[in-house]
């Protein structure tokens, strides 16, 4: 089965699944919260290849995932300092998809040599209904093309290393 992808306003995301289970052996304490955060698609909405590096500050920007493992004391109480009731169905709990604040918490390498953040349950902002979430079907007959830069940027990326270069700047080789 291909993985679903969620738009947003950064990125084409694949949505992380969850199958109940923590292989990460990472084991959040206190109001800590363990999550996945969904990666990004390595192609964009109109189908063109992403370069390694886009994908990587793509994934760490993704303010989306599915809530992995919580410590004991996450999500006892609410923001506003009363107790959250244990029997809340509102109340987070492992397996929900979460909207979080963008780059927040600490990225970790699980066992299983995937990608977590570990951060404080305040961190999370939503819980996601997932039945109405629109999702975008992976393409199955659809080519992947890389972008191809013409000659004359190819060389001013050469002869310019380390200078930085404007979208809509003339760059010239003299």
């Amino acid at each position: 089965m291909q993985p679903k992808l969620f738009q947003t306003s950064i990125a084409l995301y694949v949505i992380e699944e969850w199958d109940g289970l923590n292989l990460s052996g990472i084991i959040p304490e206190s109001n800590m919260i363990l999550v996945r955060a969904d990666e990004c698609a390595p192609f964009t909405a109109g189908k063109v290849a992403l370069p390694d590096e886009v994908r990587e500050n793509h994934t760490l920007a993704s303010e989306t995932g599915v809530i992995i493992a919580i410590g004991s004391q996450a999500f006892k109480y609410t923001l506003d300092g009363r107790r959250w009731p244990d029997d809340d169905p509102r109340k987070p709990k492992p397996g929900d998809r979460i909207w979080f604040k963008r780059y927040s918490g600490s990225e970790l390498n699980g066992f299983d040599k995937r990608l977590y953040r570990l951060m404080n349950d305040s961190l999370m902002g939503a819980r996601f209904d997932t039945t109405h979430m629109p999702v975008i079907e992976w393409p199955t007959d659809v080519e992947i093309h890389a972008i191809e830069y013409p000659p004359w940027l190819q060389a001013a990326a050469v002869n310019t290393v380390g200078a930085e270069i404007s979208i809509g700047e003339e760059v010239s080789n003299g």
